[in-house]
């Protein structure tokens, strides 16, 4: 799966569009982003099971996912124990709740395995998602620690997605930190 990261993020900006495209009325009437994450996550998985190289027996995208394994998901673990210099969560403990528990709003992995039980590559991409509302600490330190290499869950893409009314912003992480520039990109009516 890891020589298919570009293009999954591809695809998820495919995803996007379809959003925009089909499912306007839920942007322009600022319906909660749980119901745009359902819809971006049928795109996605949509166009993911049309890749011959994507097992829909194997991998699933999964929206509000709140386990780890048998556990609930805690995205802070490993973090309240790690003191990383340049790291987002350590430079910015004092706004992010370290004990809550976390649902990702939408995650494309293998169910009921993790990095740490297996050699597979089984978490994939995390999304969060925000209407309109710019960077977000928490969003941000969630994303830091599920993509961080000495987290618990290891994703290797993390994905910002901001979704405003003319314009999504994609801000990507890994290995627990941003990396590169934001792609954005304008929607034409």
């Amino acid at each position: 799966m890891k020589e298919h990261l570009e293009e999954i993020l591809d695809i998820l900006k495919d995803a996007v569009e379809n959003l925009y495209h089909n499912d306007r009325y839920l942007l322009e009437n600022r319906i909660h982003e749980q119901d745009m994450s359902h819809r971006i996550a049928y795109y996605f998985e949509k166009e993911l099971q049309e890749c011959p190289w994507f097992d829909s027996k194997k991998y699933s995208v999964d929206v509000e996912y709140n386990r780890n394994l048998d556990e609930p998901k805690h995205a802070y673990t490993k973090c309240q124990k790690c003191n990383q210099k340049n790291c987002f969560i350590t430079q910015n403990k004092n706004n992010v709740n370290l004990s809550t528990y976390s649902r990702p709003d939408i995650i494309l992995h293998v169910r009921g395995e993790n990095n740490e039980t297996t050699k597979e590559y089984n978490n994939i991409i995390v999304i969060e998602i925000k209407k309109e509302q710019g960077n977000d600490i928490k969003d941000t330190a969630k994303l830091t620690a599920f993509t961080c290499s000495k987290g618990d869950y290891k994703y290797h893409i993390g994905v910002y997605l901001d979704l405003e009314l003319d314009r999504y912003i994609i801000t990507r992480f890994a290995d627990g930190k941003i990396t590169g520039d934001a792609y954005i990109s304008f929607i034409k009516e």
